[in-house]
């Protein structure tokens, strides 16, 4: 995986942001870090409780919600979008 700074360098972002990031995902079990060595990703996706893994997938779906709004994004629009999304990410899984 790339280093934080490369990460933050490609999307733009400040490296206390993409360090962030990376933190994040390290606790969710997604990548493990090796002091000396980087940052890799986790072979083995973690396991999450239904219950959690709901409330997880709201507190996102909430974000989305704001963050629609604050873009002036009319919320009729996300239905479509997101049928969008899923028929890409689909797609990019069968290959």
């Amino acid at each position: 995986m790339a280093t934080v700074r490369e990460l933050a360098d490609a999307c733009r972002v400040n490296r206390n942001t993409a360090a962030r990031a990376v933190r994040t995902l390290r606790r969710e079990g997604l990548v493990i870090t090796r002091v000396g060595r980087g940052t890799f990703v986790s072979g083995d996706p973690p396991a999450f409780d239904p219950a959690e893994s709901g409330e997880r997938l709201d507190r996102r779906i909430d974000g989305l919600l704001y963050e629609a709004h604050s873009l002036g994004v009319p919320f009729e629009q996300i239905p479509s979008r997101l049928w969008t999304r899923i028929e890409e990410f689909r797609r990019q899984r069968s290959r």
